[in-house]
């Protein structure tokens, strides 16, 4: 007996070691055919920390654990200063007897954690990701033709990812941060169903320059069931949730050539007005959780049709959005929002954008005491037949005891009256009949992020089209003024004619370039000086394209103190310690001007012609003469 158990012993022994020293002895050869195929098949560098390549018979005995440590991929030639990926560590469990005896591979899982992707499409549509080496026929390295092998995989997991998706040539920027994402599904299967479940806890996508969703909460359960030979997809049980505004989806898609074809029906999955509030960043505050609401929402929509892009065929696509009789208030502000009333319906059946209808059959909210209504209905996205009218009566101030500003103050008496009816087409210069009268009196911006203080703004404005016809519209704005931190600014415009634009305008005041720069947050800049201008000017745009500047009486003044401006282009510096400057249509004169490039100091004097030509057409030539003279300048 003693003697068996020696044996038994000696044998769990070797197998021990055998599972201890196998993969070590091919670790080597192992890591060096992975270099290999990544020269053969990659055209970027990858990097990963070799002395932390595992292969293990033991981790999840029996299969085989491969993992990778401070795992990534950089860029070539115009990304070579991108990493397209960096992963702090990859592990994938392989079945073992798939590895030795099947035909097919199965993967137990896979497992990323701290993957950070960032996939950049240039303006010409160059993408960093585009990474295959091309063979000699010109296909990718990694097309072959199709084999019986296969990989099925089990289970797939990402752990705080970190993706950035910035296409330059779509204007698109979508970001996800913080993402937990876990898949289960049987890819060996013809048929079966995709579950996976994913959270992020910072969702931003912006659009051609507008963010659409800033830093939101996301939550994903969807089950998917996926018939490969059909290529149909169909949603099953799944939730969607955006910060508290959840939905879901119900249908197919199916795609079994270049187009897709699409069935799809959403909608809301919780009625309370309170949920689609959770949205708007200005709302989704720390005190959200504190906010007392009242009033249903409801939300669904459709997506039915075929998307082809060759043929520029898109689906068509329905959306509606009622709420009725919300409410919200914040604890300790004494006036709430009440009265909010939304029926939106969005609707086109042929999917041409063109032939798509907004209608908004009623706006209406109680600000306080200040109600807001109106209505707005939109046929068509080229020409649109537009029937809209919107009233506002809003005292400022009383945003303060609505919303949290912390840091800003505002008030003032802000009126709007509008109507709109008609039809809008640039190419037949046709605009709705509208008439439009906004006003402020008294107005005050103060804001704890810069120190300026806008006070005293007040304005009187209008647009009047009683035709449609551009040539009829005319566009008021009267006595606009205001106080920055104590200098006055003072404005009057009239423009008519959208066709031959008239224009009557003066301006006068004094305007602090270093105030402005603390309002506007002028990024890698410094700006400061004061400006102080006088310019009356009028005309039409027709004297301008026939160059007759004598019927453009356009006189003024400007100077300009302590100017001073640095950025990464200028590093050094440019300043001026003072210029003043004069106008009249044929001529800008300099009488005088002092200022520094670096240490090269500058002094001008002279004037320039055919000013208002250069300012308004694209090839024209401008002219002058100019005395210089400098003490020291540095041309280095």
């Amino acid at each position: 007996m003693k003697k068996l158990l020696l044996i038994a012993g000696s044998i769990v022994l070797l197998l021990f070691a055998i599972l201890i020293f196998l993969p070590m002895i091919f670790k080597d050869d192992i890591q060096s055919k992975l270099n290999q195929e990544i020269d053969k098949n990659i055209n970027a560098q990858v990097f990963f920390d070799t002395d932390n390549f595992g292969l293990s018979l033991l981790k999840h005995f029996p299969d085989v654990t491969v993992s990778l440590d401070k795992f990534g991929v950089v860029g070539k030639g115009v990304f070579e200063a991108d990493t397209l990926a960096s992963i702090e560590s990859f592990q994938i469990v392989l079945d073992l007897g798939s590895v030795l005896f099947g035909d097919q591979i199965r993967i137990s899982s896979i497992e990323l954690r701290q993957p950070k992707i960032m996939v950049l499409v240039l303006e010409d549509g160059t993408a960093n990701y585009d990474i295959a080496i091309e063979t000699e026929e010109g296909t990718s390295s990694v097309d072959e033709e199709p084999t019986e092998f296969s990989v099925g995989i089990d289970t797939w997991q990402i752990m705080d990812g970190h993706i950035v998706y910035y296409d330059l040539s779509n204007k698109v920027l979508l970001e996800i941060k913080k993402l937990d994402h876990i898949g289960r599904g049987d890819f060996t299967q013809d048929i079966f169903d995709l579950s996976t479940l994913s959270t992020a806890s910072g969702v931003s996508f912006n659009y051609d320059d507008v963010n659409y969703l800033n830093n939101r909460d996301l939550s994903a359960d969807v089950t998917l069931n996926m018939n490969l030979p059909q290529s149909v997809y169909t949603f099953k049980d799944n939730t969607i949730r955006m910060n508290e505004f959840s939905f879901g989806f119900d249908g197919s898609i199916a795609m079994p050539e270049e187009a897709i074809a699409m069935d799809l029906t959403f909608s809301s999955q919780d009625n309370q007005f309170r949920n689609v509030l959770s949205l708007i960043p200005a709302v989704y505050t720390e005190d959200f959780n504190n906010l007392t609401t009242e009033g249903t929402l409801q939300f669904d929509g459709s997506v039915r049709g075929t998307y082809d892009e060759a043929q520029e065929q898109m689906p068509g696509f329905t959306l509606n959005l009622l709420v009725e009789n919300g409410m919200f208030s914040y604890p300790d502000l004494p006036k709430n929002v009440s009265d909010v009333n939304v029926d939106l319906s969005i609707i086109n059946e042929s999917g041409k954008l063109e032939e798509t209808l907004i209608d908004l059959k009623d706006f209406k909210m109680n600000m306080g005491t200040n109600p807001i209504n109106g209505f707005a209905k939109i046929e068509g996205l080229g020409p649109m037949k537009i029937d809209s009218k919107l009233m506002a009566r809003i005292n400022l101030a009383d945003f303060n005891q609505m919303i949290p500003m912390e840091g800003l103050t505002v008030r003032g008496m802000y009126n709007l009256d509008l109507t709109a009816k008609g039809t809008y087409d640039s190419i037949s210069e046709s605009l709705p009949a509208i008439d439009a009268v906004m006003s402020l009196s008294e107005g005050f911006v103060k804001s704890s992020e810069f120190p300026a203080t806008l006070e005293s703004i007040s304005f009187q404005s209008s647009i009047q089209n009683n035709t449609g016809q551009m040539e009829e519209t005319i566009i008021r704005v009267s006595d606009f003024s205001m106080l920055l931190d104590g200098e006055a600014f003072n404005a009057n415009l009239l423009l008519q004619n959208m066709v031959d634009y008239n224009w009557e305008l003066d301006m006068k005041g004094t305007v602090d370039l270093e105030k402005i720069s603390q309002i506007m947050e002028l990024e890698d800049m410094t700006l400061r000086g004061k400006i102080i201008a006088n310019v009356d000017t009028k005309g039409k745009m027709s004297d301008v394209e026939a160059e007759r500047y004598q019927n453009l009486p356009t006189r003024g003044s400007a100077s300009v103190t302590n100017f001073y401006f640095e950025s990464p282009d200028l590093p050094q510096g440019f300043s001026i310690d003072k210029a003043s400057m004069t106008f009249n249509p044929e001529r800008l004169i300099l009488n005088d001007f002092n200022g520094k490039i670096g240490v090269s100091d500058m002094d001008l004097r002279g004037y320039l012609a055919n000013y208002l030509e250069y300012t308004f057409q694209e090839n024209a030539v401008i002219r002058g003469e100019m005395e210089f003279r400098s003490n020291f300048f540095n041309f280095r």
